[in-house]
């Protein structure tokens, strides 16, 4: 029996989490977010890494951008670590860099969370759930979409944000650089990667020529509810 409903990215659908938070009965919907990998409810999101992708969001740039939007989505955002502090401050050229992005989200008002295995995780995460559905008005909106009423030029930058390691000022320089969104995806990898690194350029040119297959037939958040109250 379904006790909780929480939503969760679909990259997470495969994870060690998931089936945790499952035999816990905690069965996620599972959703395309633009922001965070779990939607606790429409003011409560957690965005959750484990030590390598904390350390390469870091170094890469991701790490800043992804709380910053998750922090303009969400009044109430959590970052998750799941497999301890120890292989991150291993994984790091310098363990000072760990400290001072995870000290400057704390101050921003990132609620951070450092746990030793997906098990604990998951406990943690389900009663995350638990005590905020104490103070739930509503579930609508819970998945936050970015405005209709944006410009062409916030379009493209928020295309270009969604790529990964292409964070806001690298987004920035793309758009300084190339006259529009197609020139960009057109551009050799090496142009790329001489303004953005070798990462983000090669992630913006795998994203230029994904095939695009049907998308998935998700179920609504609120046919959920009423199908499990």
């Amino acid at each position: 029996m379904v006790e909780h409903v929480l939503v969760a990215d679909f990259r997470e659908k495969d994870s060690l989490l998931v089936k945790l938070l499952v035999k816990l009965g905690v069965e996620p919907v599972f959703a395309n977010l633009s922001v965070g990998d779990y939607l606790v409810s429409n003011t409560v999101a957690i965005e959750r890494k484990t030590p390598a992708d904390l350390v390469s969001s870091i170094l890469d740039g991701r790490f800043s951008d992804q709380l910053e939007r998750l922090k303009q989505a969400y009044p109430h955002n959590v970052l998750l670590v799941t497999g301890g502090l120890s292989e991150a401050l291993s994984r790091a050229p310098n363990p000072g860099i760990v400290y001072s992005r995870l000290a400057l989200a704390c101050l921003s008002g990132t609620s951070i969370v450092v746990l030793d295995s997906d098990l604990e995780a998951a406990q943690f995460v389900r009663w995350l759930v638990k005590e905020s559905k104490k103070s739930w008005e509503g579930f609508e909106p819970m998945i936050k979409r970015k405005p209709k009423n944006q410009s062409p030029s916030e379009q493209v930058f928020n295309v270009l944000t969604a790529i990964p390691s292409v964070g806001a000022k690298r987004a920035e320089k793309l758009m300084r650089a190339f006259p529009n969104l197609l020139a960009v995806l057109q551009a050799p990898e090496e142009k790329l990667a001489s303004l953005v690194g070798s990462t983000a350029a090669k992630h913006i040119k795998r994203v230029a020529y994904t095939q695009i297959s049907h998308a998935e037939k998700h179920t609504k958040l609120t046919d959920y509810i009423h199908e499990n109250d």
